[in-house]
């Protein structure tokens, strides 16, 4: 929901210029996916439609204010770090190194604790279990309903990755358009 938003709000801000059948498309992107996930989620059983709508609700929530409150700020930071279009002093480095460390760390803990505090508190209905049983065919693993969300927030470590690599990439000295790909593979 949240991506598919994001996607609309950013093509919408980046091409006002696009056709309309461009447009169109981003419509329909922005809206259909998260209107189908939500159907499909009602269809087999999985949510009550309170459930969908406060989904939709809070990835919309979510869309807009991550766009109208962080986009420009960090796309434009990321840009200046890739083309160096402002000059960083190795205490700003040593800042953007400490702050995206304890947002990137904040992020993974607050997770980790819902992760628990879930755990130890909810059980799975039996019904939820012999209906997935059934439709998998698969033994009961430990993936098979909380742990998922734990593996998949593991996408927090990895955008902090990505912005480690941007911020190597600029105290190398490199620019983003001038990097060959050579240079990364001799750098690993």
């Amino acid at each position: 929901m949240i991506f598919s938003i994001g996607v609309l709000l950013d093509r919408i801000a980046e091409h006002p210029e696009d056709s309309i059948f461009v447009r169109f498309l981003s419509y329909l992107t922005a809206i259909g996916f998260p209107l189908l996930v939500g159907f499909s989620r009602l269809y087999n059983g999985v949510h009550t439609m309170d459930q969908i709508l406060y989904g939709l609700l809070l990835g919309l929530w979510l869309a807009i204010s991550l766009h109208l409150l962080v986009r420009d700020f960090l796309l434009s930071h990321i840009k200046s770090l890739l083309k160096r279009t402002e000059q960083y002093t190795n205490g700003d480095l040593s800042k953007f190194y400490l702050i995206s460390s304890l947002i990137a760390m904040a992020l993974f803990v607050t997770l980790s604790l819902t992760f628990y505090i879930v755990d130890a508190e909810f059980s799975v209905p039996l019904d939820w279990k012999q209906r997935l049983l059934n439709k998998c065919k698969n033994s009961e693993s430990p993936f098979m309903f909380g742990m998922s969300s734990l593996v998949q927030g593991g996408a927090v470590l990895i955008l902090y990755g990505a912005y480690l690599g941007v911020l190597s990439l600029y105290e190398s000295g490199n620019n983003f358009q001038s990097l060959d790909i050579n240079d990364l593979c001799s750098t690993v």
